[in-house]
């Protein structure tokens, strides 16, 4: 579920002021100060790719390996910004479903090669093609949508419920399933239209010019500074929606989410692995 991280005030003995390792870039700052960021979930798998599953066992082993490699104390390491989210396989092509999302809140995204992305001052939220994205099998061919969110500033977070300063503290399962629901909800938030062909040609003219309406980003935004007159939209857009349309898109995305956080959540097992960053680390290179 953790993927991308970064810390501006990470503490390293390596002796070198530049370093890339497996998914993560290191650097020495004009203070002395070692900066990290770059994908924890990669890293694990060797700089191949983050495309599977990954494990709160597995995170505590990434932990674990970040001490014995380079000599990062998790204790001891500011959180600065990450990105959690899951990989869900759907039945059709990611695509389909990517199309199918027209806003999230008032949003209508930015769309990238591989899916849409969504900014705000604190947070991003990245809905996209996972299995387009990664060239290795058996994951190319799976069908998996990757819905996560990028935590730009710390603030975001706090005010979702989730305190965490530093790299250890994402280890609780309990910070998990606050994941879990900050994923749910932000699908919540979003606006779907999703009609079959046969669903469209029944469509009345009125309502198919209604549809279509509906379904341009275009229109959403020329709402936007509007607030009433597009709260009322939306809610008369999602009546729309549930009249005329037999989709479950919204509600099964929403199922897979959390049915693969909770078995992400492999407490027993992460329990069992032994931690071993609270030695005291014999740094090769003292910072101040």
């Amino acid at each position: 579920m953790i993927d991308g991280f970064k810390s501006w005030s990470a503490i390293t003995d390596l002796e070198i002021d530049s370093f890339n390792y497996n998914g993560l870039q290191i650097t020495r700052n004009s203070y002395g100060i070692f900066t990290l960021r770059g994908s924890l979930h990669k890293f694990y798998n060797g700089g191949l790719h983050n495309a599977n599953d990954y494990f709160l066992s597995d995170f505590k082993k990434t932990l674990n390996k970040l001490f014995e490699d380079i000599g990062l104390n998790a204790d001891i390491t500011p959180v600065n910004g990450f990105e959690f989210g899951v990989n869900i396989k759907l039945p059709t092509n990611p695509n389909n479903a990517i199309k199918r999302l027209i806003l999230h809140k008032s949003n209508p995204g930015m769309i990238d090669k591989i899916g849409k992305r969504f900014e705000y001052t604190n947070y991003t939220f990245k809905i996209y093609n996972k299995s387009e994205q990664c060239r290795i099998e058996p994951y190319q061919s799976g069908n998996i949508l990757r819905v996560e969110i990028k935590v730009d500033k710390m603030i975001y977070i706090r005010k979702k419920g989730v305190h965490c300063s530093v790299l250890s503290d994402l280890l609780d399962f309990k910070v998990w399933k606050r994941f879990e629901w900050i994923l749910i909800e932000t699908i919540q938030e979003c606006l779907f239209i999703d009609f079959t062909p046969k669903e469209i040609r029944l469509l009345s003219t009125k309502n198919r010019i209604k549809y279509l309406e509906y379904a341009n980003p275009l229109f959403w935004e020329c709402l936007h500074p509007n607030r009433n007159k597009y709260s009322r939209e939306r809610v008369k857009c999602e009546k729309f929606i549930s009249k005329y349309s037999k989709s479950t898109l919204k509600k099964d995305i929403i199922t897979l989410i959390t049915n693969k956080c909770k078995e992400l959540r492999d407490v027993s097992k992460a329990d069992d692995i032994v931690k071993n960053w609270y030695k005291i680390t014999a740094f090769n290179t003292v910072i101040t």
